[in-house]
């Protein structure tokens, strides 16, 4: 009786020692990989607020020129992911125009990329412009900017500070 109570008190306890052997190497494994992605996320920009913004290269549909978000350094910029047929990212516009109003061009940049590339075409944004009265920056997402900024719902509205690094980020409609 007394030997199988000692052995099963050393199965307890070697069932024990497995539990934490594992457990102890499943947080070392989520550590690793929760570093590794911190280390990517700082080399190639991140939508965290206080790091450094990913930079993207689109077309403005209105002009036809390239433009990036590194030729906006020393400015705010204001990035709205939306899509045309999304009815809050209409209202979204009309509070991005209020804001427009009390800056300058030359101290506050806005940029509109639609998120849905394959329904909106240049001339739907195009049209969408001169609707909505937009004089900002317009692009479609033709370099997976989307996802780079981790966007899932729109509008996604982010702000990012002279010195490129995000400095907030909004989900949804936001008023001015």
């Amino acid at each position: 009786m007394d030997q199988r109570n000692s052995n099963a008190q050393e199965s307890k306890a070697s069932i024990r020692q497995r539990r934490r052997r594992t457990l102890l190497l499943l947080g070392t494994g989520i550590s690793v990989l929760v570093i590794m992605f911190l280390f990517i996320s700082q080399e190639n920009g991140s939508t965290e607020v206080g790091y450094p913004a990913p930079n993207f290269a689109l077309t403005n549909v209105q002009t036809g020129s390239s433009f990036g978000l590194s030729d906006f350094k020393g400015k705010i910029v204001v990035i709205e992911f939306m899509a045309t047929w999304c009815s809050h990212c209409s209202d979204q516009v009309s509070e991005l125009k209020k804001v427009r109003s009390q800056f300058s061009n030359d101290s506050l940049i806005i940029v509109s990329i639609s998120s849905d590339p394959g329904y909106d075409t240049d001339s739907k944004l195009i049209q969408f412009a001169a609707s909505e009265g937009i004089d900002w920056y317009l692009a479609r997402d033709t370099a997976n900017v989307t996802q780079a900024y981790n966007v899932s719902n729109i509008p996604t509205t982010f702000l990012v500070d002279r010195a490129g690094k995000v400095a907030a980020f909004f989900i949804g409609f936001v008023s001015a």
